[in-house]
């Protein structure tokens, strides 16, 4: 059934363009004068198109799976309802949006495909916000209002997928060249649409039908620029009948391989399946520009599709070996999405440009540090753009870039650079609404350029950007210096509002707090070694154990009725990883803010858990103040800060993360104070995170007493009135779009496109 979708899909995706063509070209006959016999009068036409117009890139798989259909009267009854909707589609003018045929290929073809190669659709309102900003952003090495500058310019997308964002980026390029240059007639347009196609844009796909839509979304605008070739490549994948093991595009992270792609563009070889040698230089591309596929070794394992084993064992293995090369060991825990991240690194040259929509997990993870690294060393980080709009926007899912997936995901654009003088401010934008349209995409655009150049202090400074569209709140942008990456990019963006993003930063480097990590001597055992190691007993045994949900758990003491009981699995160490391990003393491994309450508590006896980390302290005095400060709303914002989010109110806070959080720095009078305290307090009870900031706003509950205690004892200058009121409207506690932060401004939210006003804050946040 797949394989049918596919089939349709080419041909429907052809008929579309043969219609098109027909407007612009006399020869070519219009859909509408094809009645009958139409395999036959098709596949002889598309074949006059190819020798007379040139276009064989678009026509000739079309003309391979048409001829592969049965001759029958069910042939032509499918054939007949393609070109009734092709013509529909064409006189309604919708394929002129070009996310078009993108959405009906991932809609309808990649229900299985897009989970299988774990491949997901750009939306076109991210791909136009990436596309213009990456083009437009001033870049003293790129000169785009010239067509001999232009037919030097080299950009690459090694995982085009249906073209989306190629199709975006070329719009940005033509939309850059008609504003610079000082007259283009219709011949300078006709002559950039062929240097594009045939000199500047590259794209790779594993997927000969992905390949095809890519060049025809290319191809469609300018049909009447007729091009010759183009630079659009379907790379082997997989292992071929010699035994030879092939990756794709991140075959050229080995600096020794040579392919024999597949061309979509006539070669000087007329044979059906032409191939011929691709090399590809390092440093030989201007930009790169990619949404990864961010498959993993996980379970499912879905690195390489649903392969056989021994083929996705024998591709893991050299790929392996290639990460080991490029000395990136550990980077294959985050993904093929890590590894093409590399992959571009490598093939851009200097003073180029990359952008890419990728997990945010890549802005704190471990198994992206490596990544995080390289890129910080080279690049000066120019934008990372944050989705914190919990709602669905036409596919789009909240805290998404792309569609299909509910894994949040960030725009990151950076420059290639020569020495850290170069190196400036980072611009995160922290989107509120989702622009619904690409006319909302580009004036969000055209506000973060304007910005960009506006803004003269950083969000430490409490200056900051609100960026208006028709009356509501797009969105919050505000420079973070290059020093406050050098660990992670999380903490610049944990929250959307810069306020809360301001004192994260602040705290971050206050002399009064240490790290933890000297403190600790064990930092116990992920959640799935636990599940490997214990079956859930319901009779009392030697193991005791904290399972369930920490929503249900609202003191920081917890009481004995919260334990259960592990019993051993056969065959492994549990009784010697439980004595090893267990505490009394636990961290949040995986909080949800929306529902939980706590990010550290105590229990009687020691155990294993399987929602906190067990911790074991150098020092048992410091116990009162490690668990009065994780649940102080200071500790709160550093805690997450330094953690992982998959999306909207889900942290993840990673073993090797403990050593990173910071508590006050411990003397004898803050210990002591610090005990006294906690035992007034240990009993009581907290709410959810959100009623908790709600009642701290009134005046009233635990928190409120906690952060008070540490405002004084450490001297902190923090108006937590409204700290409490802005972390109440924040989206991952609402799960709501942040509308109004001032109180009086109305929502106006529409899907047309509207003017964009941008308000300055300077100095007093307001």
């Amino acid at each position: 059934m797949d394989l049918l979708r596919i089939a349709d899909f080419i041909l429907l995706n052809t008929l579309i363009f043969h219609e098109i063509l027909s407007n612009q070209f006399t020869d070519v006959k219009s859909l509408r004068l094809i009645e009958r016999n139409r395999q036959k009068t098709l596949a002889d036409h598309w074949k006059r198109i190819e020798k007379r117009i040139d276009y064989k890139p678009i026509f000739k798989l079309a003309n391979q799976v048409l001829n592969a259909y049965p001759t029958s009267p069910q042939t032509e009854s499918v054939l007949a309802r393609l070109q009734e909707l092709a013509l529909s589609i064409v006189s309604s003018g919708v394929h002129l949006r070009h996310d078009l045929m993108g959405r009906i290929y991932h809609k309808l073809l990649l229900q299985t495909m897009g989970g299988y190669y774990a491949t997901y659709y750009t939306s076109v309102q991210a791909a136009v916000l990436i596309s213009d900003l990456l083009i437009k952003t001033p870049n003293p090495e790129w000169v785009l209002s010239d067509l001999d500058a232009i037919e030097r310019f080299r950009l690459i997308d090694p995982a085009c997928g249906s073209g989306t964002l190629l199709s975006s980026t070329y719009s940005a390029i033509r939309d850059r060249f008609v504003l610079e240059h000082p007259a283009p007639t219709d011949q300078d347009l006709s002559r950039l649409h062929r240097l594009l196609l045939e000199k500047c844009m590259y794209g790779f796909d594993v997927l000969d039908y992905a390949s095809h839509l890519t060049l025809t979304t290319l191809a469609m605008h300018n049909p009447r620029a007729k091009f010759l070739t183009s630079n659009i490549y379907t790379l082997p994948n997989g292992i071929d009948r010699e035994g030879n093991i092939y990756l794709g595009s991140l075959d050229y992270l080995d600096p020794q391989i040579s392919l024999k792609p597949k061309r979509w563009g006539p070669t000087e070889s007329d044979e059906d399946d032409a191939t011929f040698e691709l090399p590809l230089q390092p440093g030989s591309f201007d930009c790169v520009v990619m949404n990864p596929p961010f498959s993993r070794s996980a379970n499912p394992n879905l690195k390489f599709g649903y392969k056989p084993p021994e083929v996705r064992q024998r591709m893991g293995n050299r790929l392996k070996q290639l990460t080991r090369n490029l000395k990136m060991e550990g980077i294959g825990v985050a993904g093929l999405g890590a590894h093409f991240v590399v992959l571009g690194d490598r093939l851009l040259g200097g003073g180029g440009r990359i952008g890419i929509v990728i997990p945010r997990h890549i802005l704190s993870g471990v198994s992206w540090l490596k990544v995080r690294r390289t890129l910080q060393s080279k690049y000066e980080i120019e934008y990372v753009i944050s989705n914190f709009d919990p709602t669905v926007v036409e596919q789009l899912q909240g805290w998404c870039w792309s569609e299909n997936t509910d894994l949040g995901e960030v725009l990151i654009i950076a420059r290639k650079v020569s020495n850290k003088s170069e190196r400036k401010c980072c611009m995160f934008v922290n989107v509120l609404n989702q622009p619904h349209n690409e006319v909302e995409s580009l004036l969000l655009s055209q506000s973060i350029h304007s910005k960009r150049g506006q803004l003269q202090k950083t969000v430490v400074h409490k200056t900051w950007a609100e960026l208006l569209q028709g009356g509501r709140l797009a969105a919050f942008a505000y420079f973070v210096e290059d020093k406050w990456l050098s660990k992670n990019w999380h903490m610049p963006c944990v929250f959307s509002h810069p306020e809360i993003v301001r004192l994260g930063l602040e705290l971050s480097t206050d002399k009064k707090l240490i790290a933890l990590g000297p403190c600790l001597t064990s930092k116990g055992r992920d959640i799935a070694i636990v599940k490997r190691n214990f079956h859930l007993s319901r009779a009392v045994t030697s193991y005791p154990m904290l399972y369930g949900h920490q929503s249900a758990m609202n003191t920081i003491e917890l009481p004995d009725s919260h334990l259960k009981y592990g019993k051993p699995k056969e065959g492994t160490k549990s009784h010697e990883m439980h004595r090893q391990f267990a505490s009394d003393l636990l961290i949040a491994e995986r909080p949800h803010i929306n529902s939980e309450c706590l990010l550290a508590v105590e229990v009687s006896k020691p155990v294993l858990a399987t929602a906190f980390w067990e911790v074991k302290l150098s020092n048992s005095s410091l116990r009162p103040l490690v668990l009065l400060w994780q649940n102080s709303t200071f500790g709160f914002i550093l805690g997450l800060g330094i953690g992982a989010n998959s999306r909207g109110p889900i942290f993840k806070i990673k073993q090797e993360h403990l050593d990173d959080i910071l508590v006050p720095k411990p003397n004898s009078t803050l210990l002591d104070r610090s005990r006294n305290f906690y035992n007034d307090l240990k009993s009581k009870q907290f709410n959810p995170f959100p009623q908790e900031f709600e009642l701290a706003a009134k005046g009233t509950g635990v928190r409120i007493e906690i952060d008070r205690f540490f405002a004084e004892e450490l001297g902190l200058r923090v108006d937590l009135q409204n700290l409490y009121e802005l972390l109440i409207k924040e989206p991952a506690m609402t799960l709501q779009q942040l509308q109004d932060i001032s109180g009086n401004r109305k929502n106006n939210c529409t899907n047309q496109g509207s003017t964009s006003d941008l308000r300055l804050v300077e100095e007093d946040g307001r």
